[in-house]
């Protein structure tokens, strides 16, 4: 969900009002990523949005533009994870710029005590890198193939959901 969405009273209002329409037993699935902050981002606004979230989902992200946004006076935000995109450079080896940036990540993370993520990792090479940089969650098309997403989306239920076939999922090699 976009940072406006939990900005603006009457968008958050009509959001919460759909999410509890959700079935008590598909909200375990749910996972928020809260993306488009910025510099300008109120993280008091933020904080409130998640401890309103946090009802309905108990894992809440936060994607990051860049690792250069200062979260030192935000307090604890109360989030599970928080994320950055891949630096663009070069995504075929590790560049200089991304263990600076999974050095600042994590350093974020320990104060906010959350998960650092990366998504859009297109490289075996990266994959094996952050693995050993303690980075514990990684997305993107070295895992599983890009889709249209964010693309038309309809209810699914619970029977659908666990129809999805495992052996399309991509696994990592140790």
């Amino acid at each position: 969900m976009h940072i406006e969405t939990l900005s603006w009273q009457k968008q958050r209002a009509i959001y919460l009002h759909e999410l509890a329409n959700i079935e008590p037993k598909l909200l375990g699935l749910l996972a928020f990523r809260i993306y488009g902050l910025d510099a300008g981002s109120s993280f008091s606004q933020l904080s409130q949005g998640v401890s309103v979230l946090r009802r309905h989902a108990r894992r809440i992200f936060i994607n990051l533009p860049n690792t250069h946004i200062d979260l030192s006076h935000a307090g604890i935000l109360g989030v599970t994870g928080i994320g950055v995109s891949m630096p663009s450079q070069d995504r075929e080896a590790p560049t200089d710029s991304l263990p600076a940036v999974t050095t600042r990540l994590k350093r974020i993370c320990t104060g906010q005590n959350a998960i650092a993520y990366f998504a859009n990792v297109s490289s075996p090479n990266h994959v094996n890198f952050l693995k050993g940089q303690g980075v514990r969650l990684i997305a993107g098309p070295v895992l599983y193939p890009p889709s249209e997403d964010p693309g038309p989306v309809r209810a699914l239920s619970l029977n659908e959901i666990c129809a999805i076939p495992r052996a399309t999922l991509k696994t990592i090699p140790a």
